[in-house]
């Protein structure tokens, strides 16, 4: 069960929402809807991290959970094209410090999950856009 608990979030005088709770049960889908500027993408920002929320917390089976432990996959995949498929796997890494030796480990577990071991070293304009996909669900796994 993912637990958002407490979220509040304002900008200056603005609150965005305040004491936002939500339950979501494993193994649903679920969505986020409203009308523009009602915070959904604020939301999602809020949960993964890249915005800072007033308040609150979020829990995976009454663990606290952080935002460094959530992925996303972005609708056009946001690779970085400057980095080559393992690069692009390990760069949350890199930023949160983590063991390379393992976080290349599991990399090569990602790739060999998802058939695209021979493409470690490919840079994202020449993959197709299946395996882009692919590649960002691996980074969003890591």
């Amino acid at each position: 069960m993912l637990k958002i608990k407490g979220f509040k979030k304002s900008f200056g005088d603005k609150v965005l929402w305040e004491d936002l709770s939500v339950e979501i049960p494993p193994e649903t889908i679920t969505c986020i809807q409203g009308k523009s500027g009602e915070g959904k993408t604020t939301f999602l920002r809020c949960l993964l991290g890249l915005e800072d929320l007033d308040a609150g917390e979020v829990f995976w089976q009454d663990q606290v959970l952080e935002s460094k432990d959530i992925g996303l996959v972005f609708q056009d995949f946001q690779l970085f094209p400057n980095l080559n498929v393992e690069e692009n796997l390990l760069l949350a890494s890199r930023y949160h410090k983590r063991d390379l030796k393992a976080a290349k480990e599991k990399a090569q577990q990602l790739l060999e999950l998802m058939g695209m071991e021979d493409k470690k070293e490919a840079y994202p304009e020449i993959l197709s856009g299946g395996q882009k996909q692919r590649v960002a669900i691996a980074r969003a796994c890591m």
